[in-house]
């Protein structure tokens, strides 16, 4: 029990030590997640030292109250800090003692991280002669800034004043053979508290140093962390180089830009290097030279100056020179920032290490390097290319006065050098464009001493040197204006891809100008195609099987989304065949034609869907998208003799089943009742009409009755069920016979529902005093609550409306919709009155005859003339003209006038009626007739 209870003492001390350092960390200001030195020992013992520090904020604070403390005397050489990748200011303030506060110009924002950076100098040694076995040594101990909250990460990285050789180039490399000779001690103490101490080579201004690395993880507060190492004296009297001090110990506030300045003069030299054998490739060095005249002062020129940010400069620090009124001066380069701290792609600035003041003359000169192309056009001039090259310039913040342009290459033709040449006829010459700016050019050859060469006979001759060279007077624009060349290339002189033969080749045809080089590449082509296709053609089995490994998987998937066996359509269309020129697995040219299959299905999948997005337009939706109206030719079986007689007598509703046009008889039947004043049409797609003569159907309501229950297939307790769906066979409970089912129970009748559905009863019995009613349901799904009615079946008594019209009027739900369960009803209603006329005629015959009299009233009415005369044509045989299949697309011209007429005729008022307008009546009448036979 007692040692419970010191396991339990112990644990809650543990507990309180973990909770308590939890809540000083988090009642921590800040988080310092590592610190960085890095120290350059300088000669004499003095150092330049950057301080990165970075930290988490779990406040807000415009300032870091207190830094130190610092080694005295030193100077700020420059301060900022980083946030998300951007600068902001930082201004080091002495508080006294060696202690600094921070100012930033902004406020920090709670759980954001920051980076803090200070490079300074150190104007006092940091090391102590001593003597060590009658050697004398400089003794390095330094401790890096203490801080009073714990450190996540500390980092010290000194360069020693200690070269090695060059081919010491990563940390590997020392061994304690290089480090033996150097006579370095170090400090056991020192280095076993630190969890990494290693020595690596540290390449410095044309130099390689020896340097030390030194870390340590998780120091806590105030903690101490010291370097300690013994340095032979002789290398301290020379010293590792450090930074430009004169230019780099201006703080930000030293920098300053006031008034303006002029630039006189811009030289832009540019010497190009084209590689032998691939005359493509250009290496460029450019020389930049400028005449500023001061009108104000300053000791930095802000975007002095900007290249575009693709192009890719190198050296630009090398041979950077300056002088101020003939006195030279330190200058260097460095990114410019904007306003916000951003800094701009390849944006520089100039900073020199005096300031200037008014009337003032400066010289700059830099020069740099860059590789790039010439761009090839792919057609031939006289048996040769030619390249664009192009420099591309750059932007200043102030317009020169005056831009001289030299530019000079060693050519790759046996030309002879002359002092004076026509431009024109060289192998390099000036674009257009730019001789918009420079419009005079100067040409020379000088006969090369270096370079490449060729041999004339037995003697070896240097290619010729090139110069053009021109002046621009006046400059409209804060550049230094680009410059653009062509270039004649020998073809013999590139690396001509099949590619550049082939829209050669296509070029020089287009352009009726083909040469024996055309030939040449269109053979080369031919042989490369041919070998390729024989190596296809033997290793198809290979190609084949790693397309499938490929494509094979997204083929299968897609394919089954689309409903469409794609994979099968992709690599084997015609079978999966071992030989097959096309299609085979074996020796097949197959894998060679997959690619192309491949794009083919892209490009109609992108087709489709670009479609499928337009069909939001009714137009493209019903001529691509919506899916045909297909004939269901009714339930019954014509029965005929097979005489040579025709039928004379159909009616054009009638015509129109007989020839199997289901939107055409539609179309009629709604025409006929319109035209009848029986229905008016309130909307065309979906069909909704209002009854206009309702009396009409009072004579024709059949006698109805109600569902008592349902049983599916047989009249079973087993087979009861609460609703009936459509297909099924069944068997009907119903209150009473209707429709003399009691006096015929044999004969077939159709009984509708008021839900809409359609049941075909095919026999009546009356089981131990329960009417049952046998048969299937034919449309839509039957509940034991309907009540059924007998589908009339005959012409209307005081009317003389036809069947099928009557049957049409009917089946009328009350929104005045046409339910889907009802049209089949209409259809097969047209068909048994169509069957009492056709039942002894020849059915090819009859089907010659109505076709050939639709054509004949068709062609009487396009040849009736005018306008007028194909009017009281239409007015009289509309029924006839309208199963003509040309009336859907050829009577626009007609129908545009008829619809505009101001006097209105019956024929027409029903096509004004669904369409509105002349220009949409033929899309109408079509949206029209496929909404309802959709329904079928």
């Amino acid at each position: 029990m007692k040692a419970l209870c010191a396991i339990g003492r112990i644990a809650s001390l543990l507990l309180f030590i973990i909770m308590g350092q939890t809540a000083l960390l988090h009642a921590a200001p800040v988080t310092i997640n590592e610190t960085k030195f890095h120290v350059t020992i300088l000669k004499e013992g003095k150092a330049e030292i950057l301080y990165q520090l970075t930290f988490t904020e779990h406040e807000t604070r415009d300032r870091i109250r207190t830094i130190g403390q610092f080694i005295e005397p030193m100077k700020f050489i420059e301060s900022y800090g980083t946030h998300r990748g951007k600068r902001f200011g930082v201004t080091m303030e002495p508080i006294g003692n060696g202690f600094y506060s921070a100012v930033f110009d902004r406020t920090t924002k709670t759980g954001e991280q920051y980076t803090a950076n200070m490079r300074y100098l150190v104007e006092r040694p940091l090391i102590d002669k001593t003597e060590h076995n009658g050697v004398m040594y400089g003794k390095f101990w330094w401790a890096p800034v203490q801080w009073s909250l714990p450190i996540g990460k500390q980092t010290v990285q000194v360069v020693l004043p200690i070269e090695i050789p060059a081919r010491i180039n990563k940390a590997e490399l020392v061994t304690p053979e290089v480090m033996n000779p150097t006579g370095i001690l170090q400090n056991d103490d020192s280095m076993n508290m630190h969890q990494r101490w290693i020595y690596y080579p540290t390449p410095w201004r044309g130099k390689n140093y020896l340097s030390l690395h030194a870390e340590r993880t998780t120091l806590s507060a105030n903690e101490k962390q010291t370097i300690d190492i013994y340095i032979p004296a002789r290398y301290l009297d020379i010293g590792a180089q450090g930074g430009k001090y004169t230019l780099e110990a201006m703080k930000a506030e030293d920098l300053s830009s006031r008034g303006v300045y002029e630039i006189e003069e811009v030289d832009t030299r540019i010497a190009l290097e084209f590689s032998p054998g691939e005359l493509r490739e250009v290496s460029e060095t450019t020389v930049i030279g400028m005449k500023i005249i001061e009108r104000g002062e300053r000791n930095i020129f802000r975007a002095f100056l900007t290249h575009d940010p693709r192009q890719l400069y190198a050296g630009w620090e090398e041979n950077l020179k300056g002088s101020i009124n003939g006195k030279a001066i330190a200058a260097k380069t460095r990114l410019h920032s904007n306003k916000d701290g951003d800094t701009v792609p390849g944006a520089y600035d100039l900073i020199i290490e005096q300031k200037t003041e008014p009337g003032d003359s400066i010289l700059v000169s830099m020069a740099f390097k860059r590789k790039t192309e010439l761009e090839l056009q792919a057609r031939l001039y006289d048996g040769r290319f030619r390249g664009a090259y192009r420099w591309p310039g750059f932007d200043l913040t102030t317009t020169p006065r005056r831009a001289v342009v030299l530019v000079s290459a060693q050519v790759h033709d046996k030309i002879t050098a002359t002092s004076a040449v026509d431009a024109g006829t060289l192998p390099i010459t000036v674009s257009d464009e730019t001789r918009r700016l420079f419009p005079d050019w100067k040409a020379a050859l000088k006969q090369g001493k270096a370079g490449y060469y060729y041999y004339s006979g037995d003697k070896k001759v240097n290619y010729p040197y090139l110069y053009l060279s021109s002046v621009a007077e006046k400059v409209d624009e804060k550049i230094i204006p680009p410059l653009s060349l062509t270039v004649a290339v020998d073809p013999s002189n590139i690396n001509a891809s099949d590619w550049l033969k082939v829209k050669t080749v296509v070029n020089d045809l287009i352009h009726l100008s083909p040469s024996a080089l055309d030939m040449e590449f269109l053979v080369s082509l031919i042989g490369t195609l041919v070998v390729y296709l024989i190596i296809a053609y033997f290793l198809n089995f290979i190609f084949i099987g790693m397309e499938i490994a490929i494509l094979g998987l997204p083929a299968y998937l897609i394919g089954k989304v689309a409903g469409v066996d794609l994979f099968n359509k992709l690599f084997f269309p015609k079978g999966r065949k071992k030989f097959s020129l096309t299609g085979g697995y074996i020796f097949s040219l197959n894998c060679v034609i997959v690619p192309l299959r491949l794009v083919y299905y892209i490009l109609s999948g992108i087709l489709f869907l670009f479609m499928k997005a337009a069909s939001v337009h009714p137009a493209i939706k019903r001529r691509f998208f919506e899916k045909k109206p297909t004939y269901i030719a009714p339930e019954i079986q014509i029965e005929t003799f097979k005489t040579s007689e025709t039928v004379e007598n159909l009616n054009p509703v009638e015509t129109a089943v007989f020839l199997n046009r289901p939107s055409k008889e539609i179309n009629l039947l709604v025409m006929e009742l319109f035209k009848e004043g029986y229905i008016d049409i309130i909307n065309r797609n979906p069909l909704q009409v209002k009854i206009l003569k309702p009396d009409v159907l009072k004579d024709v309501v059949g006698e109805s009755c109600k569902i008592l229950s349902l049983y599916k297939v047989t009249f079973d307790t087993s087979n009861i069920v609460k609703t009936l769906p459509e297909g099924t066979a069944g068997c009907l409970v119903i209150d009473k016979p209707i429709g003399g089912m009691k006096e015929r129970p044999e004969d077939p009748i159709d009984l509708l529902s008021d839900s809409g559905s359609i049941f075909a009863a095919n026999g009546y019995e009356l089981r131990n005093g329960v009417h049952l009613v046998v048969g299937r349901l034919e449309n839509g799904d039957m509940n034991p609550s309907d009540t059924l009615t007998v589908a009339f079946e005959g012409e209307h008594p005081a009317t003389g409306l036809k069947p099928y019209e009557v049957l049409f009027l009917s089946s009328i739900a009350a929104d005045g919709t046409l339910p889907k369960q009802r049209v089949p009803l209409v259809l097969k209603s047209i068909s048994r009155s169509l069957q009492g006329k056709i039942w002894k005629a020849d059915i090819s015959q009859t089907a010659k005859a109505y076709t050939e009299k639709i054509g004949r009233h068709w062609d009487d009415f396009e040849k009736a003339g005018d306008y007028t005369r194909q009017r009281r044509y239409f007015d009289t045989h509309h029924p006839w003209i309208i199963l003509s299949d040309n009336f859907d697309h050829d009577s626009t011209p007609f129908m545009e006038k008829a619809l505009a007429d101001t006097v209105k005729a019956e024929s027409t008022a029903y096509f004004e009626k669904i369409s509105g307008t002349a220009e949409s009546y033929a899309g109408a009448v079509q949206d029209f007739s496929e909404g309802i036979v959709e329904k079928v």
